[in-house]
C-alpha cells in the first residue's frame, strides 16, 4: 500500500514565506527618532530622572531624545503648546492655567505627588512664618509654575501683598541673589532651588504652598488637537489668583 504525503496548508505558506525572505534584500536600520524634550527648569538632581532615561531606555531603542532647560513651567507649557517640544515637564497649575487659556496640552503622567512650590528663605534667616515677609524683599521668576499662585498663599496665610516688594529675575540667577543675600526671600520649587544651594553649601528652609492647603504636582505632558476634556473641567473651576475658594479641588 502506498502512503501518500502531502503538505499542510499552513506548512506551504511557511515554506513559501521563508523561501520570499531568503530572496529578498534584508532593509536598512531606519535612523534614530529625534524627539525634543523640555525640562521646567535647569538641569538639576530633581530632573536626573531624564537624563538617566536617555542613557538606558531611549537610546537602546532609536530614540535620540534631547533634552532643553526650562525657562519654568509656564514657559514650558508655551514651548510644547507650540510645537516647539514634543514633550516636557509642567507643573500642574501651570498645566490647567494653560489649558484655561486654550492651549492644547495633555498630562500623560505624574513625575512628584508634590511639586514643592513655595517660598525659600536662608536657614539662618529671621524670617519663621509667612507673616515675617511683610516688609521683605523677594524674588520671583515670571515664568515659573509657582509664580501666579503666591497672591492665593499670601491670601492663605493673611500676608497682604502690598507689604512686599517683588523683585523679577531670570531663573539662572534666582537662588544665587538668595545667597548673596540681595533679597530677604524667593519663591520656586523647593525640589530644585534648595538642592541646588545646599549643593553650593548653603542650606535653606521652605514654606510650601501645600501647608496652606494649595495642593500641586508635577507632571509630564505633551500637545494634543483636541483639548482634554477632564483638565477643562478643572480649569474652569480655578479661580483667579485672589479667589476665597480653593485652587485645586
Amino acid at each position: 500500500m502506498t502512503t501518500r504525503r502531502g503538505i499542510s496548508r499552513r506548512g506551504f505558506l511557511a515554506r513559501t514565506a521563508a523561501a520570499s525572505a531568503a530572496l529578498l534584500p534584508i532593509p536598512a536600520v531606519a535612523g534614530p527618532r529625534n524627539v525634543k524634550f523640555t525640562l521646567a527648569w535647569l538641569a538639576q538632581g530633581s530632573s536626573v530622572y531624564v537624563f538617566v532615561a536617555r542613557a538606558r531606555t531611549m537610546k537602546p531603542r532609536g530614540i535620540d531624545l534631547e533634552i532643553a532647560r526650562g525657562f519654568g513651567s509656564m514657559a514650558s507649557a508655551q514651548g510644547i503648546a507650540t510645537g516647539q517640544f514634543e514633550f516636557g515637564i509642567v507643573a500642574a497649575p501651570s498645566l490647567i492655567l494653560s489649558v484655561a487659556k486654550d492651549l492644547p496640552l495633555t498630562a500623560l503622567a505624574m513625575c512628584d505627588y508634590d511639586s514643592t512650590m513655595g517660598v525659600g528663605v536662608l536657614d539662618d534667616s529671621p524670617i519663621l512664618k509667612p507673616q515675617d515677609l511683610a516688609g521683605k524683599k523677594v524674588a520671583s521668576v515670571p515664568t515659573s509654575g509657582e509664580f501666579p499662585f503666591f497672591p492665593a498663599y499670601a491670601e492663605r496665610v493673611g500676608l497682604a501683598l502690598n507689604s512686599i516688594e517683588f523683585v523679577h529675575v531670570d531663573n539662572k540667577v534666582l537662588d544665587r541673589v538668595l545667597m548673596e543675600k540681595r533679597v530677604d526671600a524667593i519663591t520656586s520649587f523647593a525640589l530644585g532651588s534648595a538642592s541646588a544651594m545646599l549643593s553650593k553649601g548653603v542650606p535653606s528652609r521652605w514654606m510650601l504652598y501645600s501647608a496652606a492647603g494649595i495642593r500641586t504636582t508635577a507632571r509630564r505632558s505633551r500637545p494634543r488637537g483636541r483639548r482634554w476634556k477632564p483638565i477643562r473641567r478643572c480649569a474652569k473651576r480655578l479661580p483667579t489668583a485672589c479667589s476665597k475658594r480653593s485652587l485645586i479641588p
